[in-house]
């Protein structure tokens, strides 16, 4: 039923709503499923690895045990008077006693199956049976498996190195005896004194007992168990699963040299690497146990779980299902309404619409309702950009005065436009780089970008297209000087242009912002005459115009009284009600030399003008410029014009003369 009605309809729109839920409910309850599933079988290996370990680490002390005890009957022999070398070569031995010792030796290490004393200047093997030489015992009893090594096992028992096997490091292959079991040989050093050995005690042990030892691994897993000499050699192994090549084996005794729990992947399947090292042998036992096999055996013992879950995925298949239709429903009675409009503005006859809409219900639906959101875009953006054009002539004739500011504030308000803070002023900003378009435009984009609180970017026309800044703000947090120069530093870092700008002063209401825009263009427009760029203030910019009115009154108070031989600083600094230092400090900064070189070189000026254009007499012109003492005019006069007052006199008419003569 579900079916026809979906092929009925033929609707893209409710298929994707079916799936998209399906999804959307399968996607979490299988990620949950996922995460319960793992977290069990993450907790199934680590308890059965945990298992393993202590178990293992049974077998490794079990078996060292017996190596123990086997090491403790070494040391008794040797130190055994009955059965030491001096007893066995001697002429007056004892060997009954001998033999009789031996047999007790060996009920103390039980586990072995025979145990023998070799000496290494002798050929023949002593045991708690009696003694036999080495090639009976090679032939008749116990004997290495394959002739080939037959040296090698002589050489093997007469080392007799401690715990050494004979498998793989040693005598090479098991040793088998007449009743066909196998046997494995493990030697230790027989020494009475000194450091070497005069001989070796050797045990043979029949290999099950290292099968029975090692056979820890549960029969549902797969595991595979090595044991390791302490020159690394394998020695013997247990496989229940798959079996490994020796360059495998060498990398795993090369790779996980610590006991414990390793995770790691062997031939590319991940597995728990469980190693143990017996402290008295120093044998190393690494069990190898593959990981994928703990999934298949967690999902059988876990089928009830596993049974809910599925149960429960088909109950949220089914809720999705009926959850897309009903959702569905809003969806068609929309289409239904816009379904023929949307056949009209294609020109598609009625019939042929309705049959294609159940095909391309999805598209026409996506085109009717994207023509309605563009006319709603379109409405919208023409009364945004009323808006905004309105509020731009609000704010411009708040700006040049025109508007009252109550009446702006009410206006703009209408406009969501509201000047919250205390403190306002007007900027303006000028591009002072030469370019070959207008940068106010991407100037103002860049301040936009800001997203300033109260500031409004305004382009006039009237400013020759350099931008107007109103900045409604708080004076504090951060201080108004750091908000200026970071919003300086935006625009000139992003643009690697050369800007003035003009800031007015702060006003504390809006009554006072057209003068802030009058200050703002009085500053701009004297700085871009002189071609700077960077940022000044209306408050700076005052206070360098009156220091400049005041040179300058200072300046023409001195030229013009100069050479009245009472000028002093100390009288011109109370002329201008000033004191004598900071007009002092002033004069020097405006003119670059202190009040007293200015005064003497404009004297100096005065007297090279006299002596050059009149016939006084030198005393006369000293009196006239400001002087009282000849002498010390003349000083002056020299240390200025490097001559005399007569000798310029004399050099300036005479170069006059010379002028004259080359006129003619």
């Amino acid at each position: 039923m579900l079916g026809r009605k979906i092929r009925n309809r033929q609707s893209r729109i409710l298929i994707s709503y079916i799936a998209s839920l399906v999804a959307f409910i399968l996607v979490p309850l299988l990620l949950l499923t996922g995460i319960f599933l793992s977290n069990g079988l993450r907790q199934m290996e680590s308890a059965y690895a945990v298992s393993q370990e202590y178990t293992l680490r049974q077998a490794i002390q079990n078996m060292d045990d017996d190596m123990k005890s086997f090491r403790q009957v070494a040391i008794q022999i040797a130190t055994d008077p009955d059965v030491t070398p001096y007893v066995l070569n001697a002429n007056n031995y004892d060997t009954i006693l001998a033999i009789r010792k031996l047999a007790i030796y060996h009920a103390q290490v039980s586990f072995f199956d025979e145990m023998y004393l070799h000496i290494n200047s002798e050929d023949n093997l002593y045991s708690g049976t009696g003694v036999i030489s080495v090639e009976n015992f090679k032939n008749a009893g116990y004997r290495p498996q394959g002739n080939e090594n037959r040296e090698d096992f002589d050489r093997y028992i007469t080392e007799g190195r401690p715990f050494a096997l004979s498998v793989n490091g040693n005598g090479g292959y098991l040793v088998k005896k007449y009743d066909a079991k196998e046997y494995i040989a493990i030697t230790y050093p027989w020494v009475t004194s000194g450091v070497h050995p005069l001989g070796s005690v050797i045990g043979l042990v029949e290999s099950n007992y290292f099968t029975n030892m090692l056979d820890i691994s549960d029969k549902q897993y797969h595991e595979n168990i090595y044991l390791f000499d302490s020159g690394g050699q394998l020695q013997f192994g247990l496989e229940k699963g798959p079996a490994f090549s020796a360059e495998t084996l060498k990398l795993l005794t090369d790779n996980y040299k610590e006991p414990g729990i390793h995770t790691g992947k062997v031939n590319g399947i991940s597995c728990f690497i469980i190693m143990g090292k017996a402290p008295t042998t120093g044998w190393k036992y690494i069990a190898v146990i593959p990981r994928p096999q703990f999934f298949l055996k967690y999902v059988r013992s876990e089928n009830k779980v596993v049974a809910i879950i599925t149960v429960l995925l088909v109950l949220c298949i089914l809720f999705g299902i009926v959850l897309a239709f009903r959702m569905y429903r809003p969806i068609r009675k929309l289409w239904s309404i816009l379904e023929p409009v949307s056949y009209e503005k294609q020109n598609i006859p009625d019939g042929m619409g309705l049959k294609m809409g159940r095909k391309r219900e999805w598209e026409h639906l996506h085109i009717s309702v994207t023509r309605i959101a563009e006319m709603n875009k379109s409405i919208t953006r023409e009364l945004e950009e009323n808006k905004e054009m309105y509020s731009k002539s609000v704010l411009k004739a708040l700006l040049l005065g025109a508007v009252s500011a109550e009446h702006a504030q009410e206006t703009l308000a209408v406009q969501g436009i509201e000047f919250h803070e205390a403190c306002s002023l007007v900027m303006v900003l000028y591009c002072m780089s030469p370019t070959r378009t207008n940068q106010a435009e991407m100037a103002k984009s860049l301040i936009e970008e800001q997203d300033l609180p109260g500031l409004y970017v305004l382009i006039l026309p009237e400013n020759n297209g350099c931008l107007t800044l109103l900045w409604n703000t708080a004076l504090e947090m951060p201080p108004l000087e750091e908000k200026i120069t970071a919003l300086y530093s935006v625009i000139t870092g992003k643009t690697d242009l050369d800007w003035l700008l003009a800031v007015g002063s702060c006003c504390e209401d809006l009554n006072g912002i057209s003068t802030s825009y009058l200050e703002a263009l009085a500053v701009g427009d004297s700085m871009q005459e002189k071609s700077r760029s960077g940022i000044y203030h209306y408050e700076e910019f005052r206070k360098v115009q009156e220091s400049n009115e005041l040179y300058q009154d200072i300046l023409a108070y001195v030229d013009a009284h100069y050479d009245d031989n009472d000028i002093s600083l100390s009288g011109l600094a109370e002329k201008f009600s000033l004191s004598s230092s900071y007009l002092s400090r002033f004069f020097r900064k405006c003119s670059g030399m202190n009040f007293l070189e200015y005064v003497t070189k404009r004297r100096i000026k005065k007297a090279c003008c006299l002596l050059r254009d009149t016939d006084l007499k030198i005393k006369d012109i000293v009196e006239q410029v400001g002087y009282f003492d000849v002498a010390s005019f003349t000083k002056k006069f020299r240390n200025t014009m490097g001559v005399s007052p007569a000798k310029y006199r004399e050099q300036v008419r005479q170069d006059d003369d010379n002028i004259d003569k080359e006129t003619e």
